[in-house]
């Protein structure tokens, strides 16, 4: 076996004196010990363990008789403790209550799950639209008035613009028709009257729509399809509009949104009405008749005296025609005449 050079000579000092054991030198630090005859008298046999540099274990059975062990001797020679186990069902015990308190973790890490964030709703910022004079004011508003409503903004403009930008086409007693291109090319009319009643005789006449059968010639039917609740002192409605057209031209049709306000700006002396073309299940597009298509329009009153009321009335109406737009071009201003005097002589009726 191999023993540490130092552990050889504390031993041969110690309990020998030194000179008992023949050596042969095998690598530095290091001897082979050669036993001497184990019948010898003084030499009794004790375990002395000892780990060398390199991890070997190593015994010697060298202890004189008569003289007493070393202290370190009796320590390593000391037989090992016998490691007393806890019963097995105290085990299971304990391995339970672990179990227990590994779900109770992972109950209060549940508990304790942070949420995702939510997505932050993005609000698009609403667009602003200011009344600007264009010529003739007709519409009077407070100075910097705004609205979000484009088609409000894009008809009050209409009606304030003055009127030498347009080319007058029809005049008949106190009723004046002009007329225009729109950027897109489709004939735009401007109508100017007066109505020898208040406002107040008017405003139920043109808001009762079935009834219109009555005095406005220009659309042969007149449907509310759907009305929605007055909100903000805007009533809202989408109708169906059915217009007949000459011989050998296919009729036309329309779906149409009016939003009105019978006292516009808070004013009841004003009264005001904005339509364009809208869509509804109930009036798919077909093939015929044709749908026509109502770019912008509206009505404008203001009552000028309790015997008188001006009119304005914008018609931008498209009706997709190929062949003979011409000619229908020259009859409309006289159909937006018809309407305005129709609806005077209407009025003072009833």
């Amino acid at each position: 076996m191999f023993i540490d050079r130092n552990l050889l000579n504390q031993l041969n000092k110690d309990i020998f004196g030194g000179g008992i054991y023949q050596t042969k030198k095998l690598v530095p630090d290091y001897e082979r010990v050669i036993m001497p005859d184990p019948s010898l008298p003084k030499i009794k046999r004790y375990n002395i363990t000892s780990n060398n540099p390199l991890g070997y274990l190593m015994t010697a059975n060298v202890q004189p008789v008569n003289q007493p062990p070393m202290q370190s001797q009796i320590q390593e020679s000391m037989p090992p403790q016998e490691v007393v186990e806890p019963p097995q069902q105290e085990l299971y015990s304990q391995k339970e209550n672990q179990d227990e308190v590994v779900e109770e973790q992972k109950e209060e890490i549940v508990e304790e799950e942070v949420p995702p964030p939510q997505a932050q709703e993005v609000v698009e910022e609403t667009k602003k639209y200011v009344i600007s004079d264009l010529g003739e004011n007709n519409v009077l508003l407070p100075p910097g008035y705004s609205t979000d409503d484009e088609y409000e903004y894009k008809l009050i403009n209409l009606l304030n613009e003055s009127r030498n930008n347009y080319e007058l086409a029809v005049e008949e007693d106190n009723i004046k028709v002009y007329k225009k291109k729109d950027d897109s090319g489709v004939q735009l009319l401007k109508v100017y009257g007066t109505i020898p009643y208040p406002i107040s005789r008017i405003k139920p006449v043109l808001m009762d729509t079935p009834g219109m059968d009555k005095w406005d010639k220009t659309f042969k039917k007149h449907e509310v399809i759907q009305k929605y609740p007055a909100e903000n002192g805007m009533e809202r409605e989408i109708i169906y509009l059915y217009l007949k057209m000459p011989v050998f031209m296919t009729d036309r049709e329309v779906v149409q949104e009016n939003r009105t306000f019978s006292e516009y700006n808070g004013n009841p002396s004003n009264f005001l009405r904005i339509m364009k073309s809208t869509t509804n299940s109930k009036y798919p597009v077909q093939e015929k008749p044709i749908r026509a298509e109502v770019l912008i329009g509206g009505i404008y009153l203001k009552e000028l005296s309790p015997q008188e009321t001006s009119i304005i009335v914008i018609n931008n109406l498209d009706l997709k025609m190929t062949t003979g737009k011409d000619l229908a071009d020259k009859k409309a201003p006289e159909s937006a005449k018809d309407y305005v005097k129709n609806l005077s002589k209407y009025v003072g009726k009833n």
